[in-house]
């Protein structure tokens, strides 16, 4: 019996730029961002959506997809001690 899933290749970080170019974003906009991106997500308590949403509002140069790597890659939410958030 065969399972109907298939898995994908990991895509590299050239076929991912690639991919932002050929849908209208420039991929080092986000690079650019990135102190606006560390003062957004430093201290919320918002979720990882929301959070994409809110920048790529304030910042529709950025696409979602290179937001969401970046959050991903530099980002951990961590809950301290007895803090109910």
């Amino acid at each position: 019996m065969n399972f109907p899933i298939e898995v994908k290749a990991n895509k590299n970080k050239e076929d991912l730029e690639n991919e932002d170019k050929s849908s209208g974003f420039d991929p080092n906009a986000i690079n650019l961002k990135m102190g606006d991106l560390v003062k957004l997500v430093h201290g919320n308590f918002d979720s990882k959506s929301k959070l994409i949403d809110d920048f790529n509002e304030m910042n529709p140069e950025c696409s979602k997809n290179s937001i969401e790597r970046k959050i991903k890659e530099f980002f951990v939410k961590d809950k301290r001690g007895d803090d109910p958030k």
